[in-house]
């Protein structure tokens, strides 16, 4: 439960944010029939309540993970997807799109290898797509070459290879 106070008649009210609608932006006070906007707050997490304010913060993580196998030129790493594109690939000193870079001395592996979008299909459910983001070594799924432009719908426990790295995808 969210408590608010009314911009306008300043009656605070109890919210249960999971049962707000996606597709609502706006309700009435029920004292003022005031309008009041929403920014789809089940998505958002409270990082601090007082009196008069309370301070949301946007929640864009999705539940699921891409773990990094170690090996030789890589030590072990987890890192937790987003909500829209994620970029994926070696981590480098020189300016990059990805946003998940990972450490590793694979120069097979380019800095922007592979995309994963997460697209919420369903309240809090996803489906995760993988591409290969025109790196020169290509990507394999599941020790099959993605074809250019092939896209492909990510399943629990699947591995990707980029460059001579493996990484397990969790969902």
């Amino acid at each position: 439960m969210l408590s608010i106070k009314c911009p306008y008649c300043q009656v605070r009210l109890k919210i249960d944010e999971s049962k707000i609608p996606d597709h609502l932006n706006a309700f009435n006070c029920p004292r003022c029939k005031e309008t009041i906007s929403v920014s789809l707050l089940h998505r958002y997490k409270i990082v601090s309540n007082n009196e008069d304010t309370i301070y949301i913060q946007k929640n864009d993580n999705t539940a699921a993970t891409l773990t990094v196998l170690p090996d030789a030129c890589t030590p072990s790493q987890s890192f937790q997807l987003k909500t829209g594109i994620n970029i994926i690939g070696r981590k480098n000193g020189n300016t990059s799109e990805a946003k998940i870079e990972i450490e590793t001395n694979d120069k097979l592996m380019s800095r922007e290898h592979i995309k994963i979008e997460a697209v919420q299909y369903n309240k809090g459910e996803y489906n995760y797509l993988l591409s290969d983001n025109g790196s020169k070594n290509q990507t394999r799924h599941n020790s099959h070459y993605l074809n250019q432009g092939e896209i492909i719908v990510l399943r629990d426990k699947d591995e990707i290879e980029i460059g001579n790295t493996k990484i397990q995808f969790n969902k």
